[in-house]
């Protein structure tokens, strides 16, 4: 079929002659040139140009010639846009590796979304967050601790503390809908199922937890990152840490978004934590699923067959120590099998295929990580202070920034303008990847 074929309405033409308007700025030989030479595809052209208005016109000219060429701000500009004092957090950091225009889009310009009152899944997490930090609150005040708290106690405070927090939530939002009421159930299933495997968890190890809800600060005084740790969990002695971070989605840590500095959140926290604990061991820094998972199971399975495959559905992932005995105070792997960590071995102690979720490391490369984090932190903040804003989403197998960026109508990105491009970010094993950290730190 020719391209004279395809020019038989008002948009076929319209979307034919920006193409070739593009390829004819860009130097290459234009389709028109054969295309022209058939009779009469020169007046077709010509004759639905004709049809289009003096905007229509300017537009398709604009296309033709247009091209994305990355201009950084001027430093000074850059000072200040985002002052002298870049606050924010680490996630904001996180977006600046993502795509640096999306984040001068966010934290620059300070663009929002426009606000949608009905209840999302970020708000979830918000509620899961004040339920399980009101919930520790109140078993210290009645004398208990996540390990030991007996089931009628934990559902009754449960209960109550789910009540207000949903009352409470933004103006009474979940009491408005039938909707809502289904929202509120499920939340009350996933607590009461979530601070149950907590418990279970905690109880595969000898920590107990220290502090919850714990702030720090990163970055120093020109940078102050903020943020909170969900969770910090301390052996008796206090000589042996572990970090836990709850997530509403599914989030497993990956050592190559860890490296290009997508993914920082668990080794900041390590970082934070190790500074105001120079002698502690960190024995593991991992994230927790808050959910209720659907699991399949034989028709004449037991209720605790049942329970055991949710809770093996609900292990951490993250980063734990190589050595047995500090990997240990987490999960003692009782009967060869790790019930608190998503991790199964080989005879030789390294990690079966496939388990890939959580990585091994001894204290020294997890100290390494942490210190690699820092080094992230200080490399994007200055790329942020010299005006970087350039439109490059990272893109990595499935993974692609653009996705559900809320900034896709705004930035412009096309990649049939020229300029415009994905980073495309090598998935790498994560021994490497420790390596190649190792020799970015002499």
């Amino acid at each position: 079929i020719s391209e004279y074929h395809r020019m038989e309405s008002s948009p076929d033409g319209r979307l034919f002659l920006a193409d070739e308007l593009r390829r004819a700025a860009s130097g290459e030989r234009a389709a028109s040139d054969r295309v022209f030479a058939e009779e009469g595809a020169l007046s077709a052209a010509l004759s639905l140009f004709d049809q289009y208005d003096a905007e229509t016109e300017k537009i398709l000219l604009n296309s033709a010639f247009a091209r994305y060429k990355d201009l950084p701000l001027d430093a000074k500009l850059a000072l200040a846009l985002y002052g002298e004092h870049m606050k924010g957090s680490v996630s904001r950091l996180e977006k600046f590796a993502e795509c640096p225009y999306a984040h001068f889009l966010s934290y620059g310009l300070q663009l929002r979304e426009k606000e949608d009152h009905s209840f999302e899944s970020k708000d979830m997490g918000s509620v899961f967050h004040e339920i399980l930090k009101d919930f520790s609150k109140a078993l210290i005040k009645e004398g208990y601790t996540l390990r030991d708290f007996p089931d009628d106690k934990g559902n009754e405070l449960l209960k109550d503390i789910v009540d207000r927090t949903v009352i409470g939530y933004d103006q009474g939002l979940l009491y408005d809908t039938e909707r809502s009421t289904a929202v509120k159930y499920r939340i009350e299933r996933i607590m009461k199922r979530t601070v149950d495997v907590l418990r279970f968890q905690l109880q595969q190890g000898d920590m107990e937890p220290a502090e919850y809800e714990k702030e720090y600060i990163r970055g120093g005084d020109a940078t102050p990152l903020k943020g909170i740790i969900d969770r910090l969990d301390k052996t008796e002695d206090g000589s042996y840490i572990k970090i836990l971070d709850y997530k509403s989605g599914n989030k497993k840590f990956r050592m190559d978004l860890f490296y290009h500095g997508i993914d920082i959140q668990l080794m900041t926290y390590l970082s934070a934590v190790l500074d105001e604990n120079k002698d502690a061991h960190p024995a593991g820094v991992l994230y927790y699923h808050l959910d209720d998972p659907l699991v399949d199971l034989k028709e004449d399975a037991s209720e605790q067959a049942a329970l055991d495959e949710i809770r093996k559905k609900l292990r951490m992932h993250g980063v734990v120590s190589g050595d047995p005995a500090v990997r240990a105070h987490v999960d003692r792997a009782e009967a060869g099998a790790f019930q608190a960590i998503a991790l199964t071995l080989n005879k030789d102690g390294s990690t079966r295929k496939g388990e890939n979720s959580i990585l091994q490391v001894d204290e020294d490369d997890m100290r390494k990580l942490s210190e690699y984090a820092d080094l992230i932190i200080k490399k994007k903040t200055e790329e942020i202070r010299n005006g970087v804003i350039s439109v490059s989403p990272y893109e990595m197998e499935k993974l692609d920034a653009c996705k559900y960026c809320a900034f896709r109508t705004v930035c412009g990105y096309d990649e049939k303008i020229p300029g415009y491009c994905h980073r495309e970010l090598e998935k790498m094993d994560g021994n490497i990847l420790l390596e190649k950290i190792r020799e970015e730190l002499k």
